[in-house]
């Protein structure tokens, strides 16, 4: 089953500006966590500003948090915890 993040990251335009692409959001997260690079580097890369590199890279990871984490993480029920201890 293959998941998309797309929905969850996607911003609306507003009267003074059109959104940015997701796409663009994705790669500014992708970048920082892929490669390490600081804020401004990016921001550099872009055309965007430090700020909104930030917050690009923090919606990006809550909402691979709170959407998709049961998709790709198993976290073990108590019985499986405990017998995964005591084996």
């Amino acid at each position: 089953m293959i998941y998309s993040i797309e929905p969850y990251i996607a911003l609306q335009d507003t009267h003074f500006r059109p959104a940015m692409l997701s796409k663009i959001r994705l790669l500014v997260y992708l970048q920082y966590v892929m490669q390490g690079i600081n804020y401004q580097t990016i921001s550099n890369h872009f055309g965007l500003g430090r700020l909104t590199v930030c917050k690009c890279v923090h919606d990006i990871f809550r909402a691979i948090l709170i959407h998709l984490w049961q998709a790709y993480l198993h976290l073990p029920s108590p019985v499986e915890a405990f017998q995964s201890m005591h084996a």
